[in-house]
């Protein structure tokens, strides 16, 4: 069966498409108790006004290479796990960086961060 020239099919009408240029705001982080060694919980949320974001990614020491993908409200937890650092005794922390991602694709050439994430030390 060949293609015939000049063949046509009926008009479904006007098509529509939305261009989306414009990249997610800084998201919301909230962090919930975080004990060395034990997995916490850490939620990304969309910022104000944001209503399409699909996912976070995220990373730990300005090293951005994790993806969660984001609920119908455009919310993500993550949980974390932090261990101490053996030149610094009774410490456990991380810089935690994250940027949000929109059903587009758009993502913020910069990314939010550091925040410092800090875990409390588990007792003997």
């Amino acid at each position: 069966m060949g293609l015939t020239h000049g063949a046509t099919s009926p008009s479904t009408g006007p098509c529509y498409f939305l261009v989306d240029d414009v990249d997610p705001g800084e998201p919301v982080v909230t962090v919930g108790r975080l004990v060395a060694g034990v997995p916490g919980p850490v939620t990304f949320s969309p910022a104000p006004g944001d209503t399409d974001v699909v996912g976070y990614d995220y990373g730990f020491d300005n090293n951005v290479v994790e993806w969660v993908a984001a609920d119908a409200n455009g919310n993500a937890t993550v949980w974390v796990t932090l261990t101490g650092d053996p030149d610094f005794p009774g410490t456990a922390v991380a810089d935690l960086w994250v940027r949000a991602v929109d059903t587009a694709g758009n993502r913020p050439t910069n990314v939010t961060g550091p925040i410092l994430l800090a875990a409390e030390e588990t007792t003997p």
